[in-house]
């Protein structure tokens, strides 16, 4: 920092994971500071908090964390997802209806500031860089390691089912009914419309990604779901009770793309899998290339946060998937994906004080649009035809109520010009005060991100 600080006319990044989809932000065409190096984790039994290096990825935390059949409040895919950006971010999670967001469960952060004074900052000391922190992004300094609180893990519930466009109409119904009946904490889904383009070939399904923290109940949270599926996901023996996976790892790693694959390699500790038939042609079709958080390809993000669903609201997301895959072949279009993934109205009750507001009785989430394709000359056609898309899905999130002006951007998943306003609201004052004090000199306004300003 001290080196950056006193070369003023560079730029620079700084990686965790890449998992950015926005240029300038983990990449630049200055210095890159690649955090990968820093994956030390350390499992502190009395306190029973983790820390964690900024390098690491969920993939190697879900692996080492299962060893103590304890779990965190983490990623909802750990394929790539670097624990830094998630959690510099605010942080959704398959958890969040228990247990908040990531950024509620920080116990402290040891970063190094501009000046190049690596200091600690919790809810005892540096209050002000630890409010900041929590979901401000890379504005104050550079993290270096995380601590966390950990939570008791047993066996859990983890399943995708795949679906036909043909059956949009009832896997509609079945999400509405998954979301307006059940109150059950440990009950999430993750629902998309994703189109593919493989070597000239569409392919077109819904996925629901499954999950339950614990061994199904007998009022099985799923069950209309698990009917609608016409994959055979549960051998005779096992019925639908039976776990999947005791942790998040086996199913993640297929996706993996890990600094060093060796590291988790094998399946996890208390990891078995029985009789699921994980559905993968498409990815085995088209494989992720090798790298840290990376894909060979070109990527965008966008977000429209939503209190709730509708079903108006569910009508819309189909319409905007077509739409974006109409014209796929055309435009060297890769894959279209827009996610449905509803929190119950006590997500933020367990929220603490943090620099990206989120308040108890203000539920709100990511309605997360992503497109990828290749070829430079093709990037404005998708970058407005997400915008489009986003706009389109806004109007209507707007009319049924779903969102208002008042809800802050998630800035993780938005687009790189969305006004750093939109992003902390009414914080945004006491951000700037705060970066003035820990960055007088304005050197983390030369990295990537969402700039909060001096002034």
């Amino acid at each position: 920092m001290q080196v950056l600080a006193a070369h003023d006319n560079v730029n620079f990044a700084v990686k965790g994971g890449g998992h950015s989809t926005n240029p300038g932000f983990s990449s630049t065409t200055g210095i890159q500071i690649s955090m990968a190096n820093l994956n030390d984790l350390e499992y502190n039994s009395k306190t029973q908090n983790l820390r964690i290096g900024a390098g690491c990825l969920f993939d190697e935390i879900y692996k080492e964390i299962a060893q103590y059949k304890r779990n965190i409040v983490g990623g909802a895919t750990a394929a790539g997802v670097g624990v830094a950006g998630w959690l510099l971010g605010g942080g959704y999670s398959l958890l969040t209806n228990q247990h908040g967001l990531g950024i509620d469960n920080l116990v402290e952060v040891q970063v190094v500031v501009p000046e190049g004074k690596s200091l600690r900052a919790s809810a005892e000391r540096n209050r002000d860089l630890f409010f900041a922190i929590k979901g401000g992004g890379n504005n104050f300094g550079i993290v270096t390691s995380f601590t966390v609180k950990t939570y008791p893990m047993g066996p859990i519930y983890r399943n995708m089912l795949t679906f036909t466009m043909e059956k949009s109409p009832e896997v509609k119904a079945a999400i509405m009914n998954f979301i307006n009946r059940s109150n059950d904490k440990k009950a999430a889904i993750v629902a998309a419309y994703r189109h593919f383009c493989i070597r000239g070939e569409m392919e077109h399904k819904i996925t629901v990604d499954l999950f339950y923290d614990g061994p199904l109940p007998s009022d099985n949270p799923f069950a209309e779901l698990l009917r609608l599926s016409d994959e055979k996901w549960f051998e005779e023996h096992d019925g639908a009770d039976k776990k999947i996976a005791e942790n998040f790892a086996f199913m993640d790693q297929l996706f993996s793309h890990i600094h060093d694959p060796s590291r988790v390699a094998g399946a996890p500790l208390y990891c078995p899998v029985y009789g699921t038939r994980v559905s993968l042609q498409t990815y085995a079709k088209n494989p992720p290339k090798a790298g840290v958080g990376e894909e060979n390809t070109r990527v965008r993000w966008g977000t429209v946060m939503v209190s709730h669903f509708t079903p108006k609201l569910l009508d819309t997301i189909e319409q905007e998937s077509k739409r974006a895959a109409r014209n796929m072949k055309d435009n060297q279009g890769k894959t279209a994906v827009i996610d449905i993934w509803p929190f119950m109205p006590c997500m933020f009750d367990s929220s603490s004080p943090a620099a990206w507001p989120h308040k108890e009785g203000q539920p709100n989430g990511p309605l997360l649009v992503c497109f990828q394709w290749e070829g430079e000359n093709n990037d404005k056609y998708w970058i407005e035809l997400t915008k489009q898309i986003l706009q389109s899905i806004r109007k209507v999130a707007k009319q049924e109520g779903c969102t208002n002006d008042e809800l802050p951007s998630y800035c993780n998943t938005s687009l790189a010009d969305t006004p750093v306003q939109d992003i902390y609201k009414n914080n945004l004052s006491k951000l700037k005060k705060i970066r003035a004090k820990y960055d007088p000199n304005d050197v983390m306004g030369r990295a990537g991100g969402f700039r909060i300003p001096l002034t």
